[in-house]
């Protein structure tokens, strides 16, 4: 498997380089900053923070925040669950991406599978299988057959 390295996401390194320098933004430029996040998250996850606030119904508040729970912990402890997944969260010395406090909780929800609506919307550069292509032209497909019947 490929491993997914985050800070290489176009979208990602840019929201990267905004935060960065954060500390020197006007309230109004850290407004639009967090829209910009906000549509990026959107664009790369499907949801907003926002989304992964409260559980689904039927989920205790509890449960659901126990998900989550790791991106508290020391970034080496932390690492080994995005390890797990393939996933590269680090900069190029190795620390831990500023903007992972702005995505991780939608990350933690698509590679759990928390939320339906939550999914990976880009895919690293590694040739699809014809059952990956397949299977993508199905799932266009039904959404095309759904959106007509609303």
């Amino acid at each position: 498997m490929q491993k997914i390295v985050l800070r290489e996401v176009p979208r990602i390194a840019a929201i990267e380089q905004r935060l960065l320098g954060a500390e020197k933004l006007m309230s109004d430029e850290l407004e639009a900053l967090q829209a910009d996040v906000d549509a990026a998250s959107i664009e790369l996850f499907g949801i907003t923070q926002q989304d992964t606030l409260w559980p689904p119904k039927g989920q205790s508040y509890d449960e659901w925040m126990l998900h989550f729970e790791f991106l508290e912990w020391e970034y080496d402890e932390e690492a080994a669950f995005w390890d797990a997944f393939g996933i590269d969260v680090a900069d190029a010395d190795g620390e831990p991406l500023e903007c992972l406090s702005e995505f991780g909780r939608q990350l933690v929800c698509v590679l759990k599978r928390l939320l339906p609506e939550a999914r990976l919307r880009f895919r690293p550069e590694v040739p699809l299988t014809d059952e990956q292509i397949q299977a993508d032209a199905e799932a266009w497909g039904r959404f095309l057959l759904a959106s007509r019947r609303t």
